[in-house]
């Protein structure tokens, strides 16, 4: 946030401090004294105690920042507060008494600068001191929490980069066994498996290190991969992409998409002679991306579905991009054929 701002935060708080006070100023008057205040008096009667508090706010930060309370350091930093907060409420309650001395407030019948200094301390001394102390605890209860913030953002991120890392390895060895296979049985086509996965990791290591990119990078990036299926399967494949334009700038978590294909071509479509499809969808709703990859193929055995590493991987990768806010389910049917379905945030 700029300075400016920061200041005038800062100044808008203590000011609404100082408005909430005067109607305690009004209502002591009132009901202890029995003179009735309007209101211009009672904020000009409260106002500059939380004005002098606005002044010494840079002061009040730097001592929060540079005595903190850790761990083996508590004790040091408990001591110089309260020493600071005591000199602090002291110097304030001088500082008041001179102020309305030189200005002639009326402070009852205290005429004498230390008459003044002496009821203000036993009004003002310990509250001010409270008033330091709950100061310094706002601001670094308020540091400690965007640091517990940065520090979750950080390992999120860790957490994200070791899942994209473990990805990318488990695909390329997969693509790679796959081309070793096609070498001697038909070496042209291991050619073109070959060039192709030379296009698909040019294309991916182009995308850095962002975790979302648009859904129309994303389904580029699928074509390149399926080319490599196509070339592997010839005939035996058949994939039928259902594209949502308006879902095609939504930003999804990258290679989200390619695991699942493979998924369903390794489990699905490869163990079978005869010729299998694979559908691809994505569309809109309801502020949601819903994204679903479905096959024919040969299914899954009875009982809960095992999940290996590119949909553990894709699983975890959700909830750490979007928490409580997305969505996977696996569908196997008992006549065979599998689909994996997925619900992200829509976002802009």
């Amino acid at each position: 946030m700029p300075l400016a701002k920061r200041i005038l935060l800062w100044f808008a708080v203590w000011n609404l401090i100082g408005l909430f006070f005067s109607t305690q100023l009004a209502m002591i008057f009132s009901t202890l004294y029995r003179v009735k205040i309007d209101w211009a008096q009672a904020v000009l009667g409260t106002l500059p105690d939380w004005w002098l508090w606005f002044l010494l706010t840079p002061v009040l930060l730097w001592l929060s920042r540079r005595f903190r309370f850790e761990r083996a350091m508590w004790w040091p930093a408990l001591l110089v507060h309260f020493l600071a907060g005591g000199l602090i409420a002291a110097g304030l309650v001088v500082g008041y008494a001179w102020i309305g001395y030189s200005l002639g407030w009326n402070i009852g019948p205290y005429k004498t600068i230390e008459e003044r200094i002496t009821f203000l301390f036993a009004v003002k001394f310990h509250w001010w001191l409270l008033t330091y102390s709950v100061v310094i605890a706002v601001t670094q209860a308020t540091d400690y929490y965007k640091k517990y913030q940065e520090r979750e953002a950080l390992l999120a991120q860790a957490q994200l980069q070791a899942l994209r890392s473990q990805l990318h390895p488990h695909f390329l060895f997969n693509a790679l066994h796959a081309t070793i296979a096609l070498i001697r049985k038909d070496p042209a086509a291991a050619e073109k498996m070959i060039v192709r996965l030379s296009d698909l990791l040019r294309a991916t290591l182009d995308a850095g290190s962002a975790h979302e990119v648009p859904l129309r990078q994303e389904i580029h990036l699928l074509e390149q991969y399926l080319e490599i299926e196509r070339t592997r399967f010839a005939d035996r494949l058949a994939i039928h992409l259902d594209i949502d334009p308006k879902a095609l700038d939504v930003p999804v978590p990258h290679m989200i998409l390619q695991p699942l294909v493979e998924n369903a071509v390794k489990h699905g479509i490869a163990p079978r002679s005869a010729p299998g499809s694979i559908w691809v969808r994505a569309a809109r709703d309801n502020g949601c991306l819903r994204m679903e990859v479905t096959d024919d193929g040969i299914g899954v055995a009875k009982g809960p579905v095992k999940e290996g590493i590119g949909l553990s991987n894709t699983r975890e990768r959700l909830r750490q991009l979007y928490g409580d806010g997305q969505k996977m389910e696996l569908v196997a049917p008992p006549g065979g054929g599998f689909s994996a379905k997925l619900e992200i945030p829509a976002r802009l």
